[in-house]
């Protein structure tokens, strides 16, 4: 178990201080040159909405040739990125789906209404930061209040991560304010279909359970078949207990995100039976 997570505190840290390098690409329109891309080492912790202005900002000189109006989108492979996934989620979710993915993650900016409404609306800062408050306050309202921060102390701990030179008081803030052993924790889980051919279609919505921490296996605990789960980059085997999964990933959302991918070598007896059925 200690050795799937790499440790409770490694796992830890890379949760609430871990990076993913990222480069947003502009694809090159008509006869324009192709631009310079734009390079960020994010915290796996935020959202799209996070480096929207500084996006905007890059490719200014050449956004306002073309529609200095025009929505904003971003988008993997045609595939459109929801502003209020974390960028760790969009990582986890495009490795567990079955992307060959290298890094830095590259992700187009997309500057068109074309596919915009497939994509969650761009939020502005002050947007990014109510629904990331709104997401933790959503998560401690399932579980109860008790200990836990109210709204004001969520906001001043979420101003602090979107500041990328505050995120050290951020981890000395979030470990003041959490819960210090939770007992119960929502879970998050999206389904990446391997099967799926990703053109433009939106991606999964999470489904959500509130699980009681203990020994019970989180494979198990979620009702999850055979498949591969990933949680903030790392690999679970299934069989690591809730309550190890809830107290090492649960920060900084007060909340477990876990990709789940089917294994689509293994027919479920629902599919087994309906087969038979048919025969």
């Amino acid at each position: 178990m200690e050795a799937e997570l790499q440790g409770a505190d490694a796992a830890l840290h890379r949760v609430v201080h871990g990076t993913i390098p990222i480069c947003i690409a502009l694809k090159s329109i008509g006869t324009l040159d192709s631009s310079v891309p734009f390079y960020v080492n994010a915290y796996r912790i935020y959202s799209l909405s996070s480096i929207v202005d500084s996006v905007r900002e890059h490719f200014a000189a050449i956004v306002v040739t073309l529609n200095a109006r025009s929505p904003i989108w971003f988008s993997y492979e045609g595939i459109p990125i929801p502003f209020d996934w974390t960028l760790g989620e969009v990582s986890d979710f495009l490795t567990a789906a079955g992307q060959s993915l290298t890094l830095p993650l590259t992700l187009n900016v997309n500057f068109s209404d074309a596919q915009a409404a497939h994509a969650t609306a761009y939020q502005s800062p002050s947007q990014a930061l109510a629904m990331l408050v709104g997401r933790a306050a959503d998560a401690l309202g399932l579980v109860g209040r008790d200990a836990c921060p109210d709204d004001g102390q969520l906001r001043s701990l979420y101003s602090l991560m979107l500041r990328p030179a505050e995120m050290s008081r951020f981890g000395t803030e979030y470990a003041r304010l959490a819960p210090s052993s939770p007992s119960r924790v929502p879970f998050r889980v999206i389904t990446a279909d391997p099967t799926a051919h990703y053109t433009i279609d939106p991606l999964p919505t999470p489904r959500r359970r509130v699980l009681t921490l203990g020994p019970t296996p989180v494979r198990e605990a979620l009702g999850l078949g055979p498949g591969s789960l990933v949680c903030h980059g790392v690999a679970l085997t299934g069989e690591e207990l809730t309550e190890d999964v809830g107290r090492v990933f649960g920060p900084p959302s007060f909340g477990v995100t876990i990709i789940f991918t089917p294994d689509p070598t293994v027919q479920t007896e629902e599919e087994g039976a309906k087969e038979s059925d048919a025969t």
